[in-house]
Formats: C-alpha cells, sequence, structure tokens
C-alpha cells in the first residue's frame, strides 16, 4: 500500500493516515454543528464540551416553557 499510493517517505505515510483519520471526523462535527445551529445553539461558541452543548441545548429547548416541580408544588397539587 505504501508504494501503491505513491509514498516516498514517512512523512508521505503520515499525512495519508492522518487525512483518513480526519475526514471523518470532520465531517460528523460539521453535521452536529448544523443540528444543533437549527435549534439555535452554536456549539463552537456557547459550550466547551459534548456535554455542555447537551445541557445548553436540554435547559433551552426542553425547560422554557417547563414547570420545574418542587416538593412544595407537588404538595399543592394533592391537595
Amino acid at each position: 500500500m505504501f508504494k501503491d499510493k505513491g509514498m516516498r517517505t514517512f512523512a508521505d505515510w503520515l499525512r495519508y493516515y492522518n487525512n483518513l483519520d480526519v475526514a471523518p471526523g470532520l465531517e460528523a462535527l460539521e453535521k452536529m454543528r448544523n443540528f444543533y445551529t437549527e435549534k439555535g445553539i452554536d456549539i463552537l461558541k456557547d459550550a466547551v464540551s459534548i456535554p455542555g452543548v447537551s445541557l445548553h441545548y436540554l435547559l433551552r429547548e426542553r425547560l422554557s416553557g417547563a414547570q420545574i416541580f418542587t416538593a412544595r408544588a407537588k404538595k399543592r397539587m394533592r391537595c
């Protein structure tokens, strides 16, 4: 494979190998960014990590209009 791809040095092989690794990761990042951009979240600016992006999404989308129940709220609902 080394000679079939026209590689002559270790640097050529390293460049080839890194490109195999980077391309799928970049494609996944683009798809994830498009998904969250549609929801108004910039994953490269609004959060530092994947769990941070998920938390931002949860707080923004799911809890925006929902009532958060506390122990007192539950007691009032039983009456």
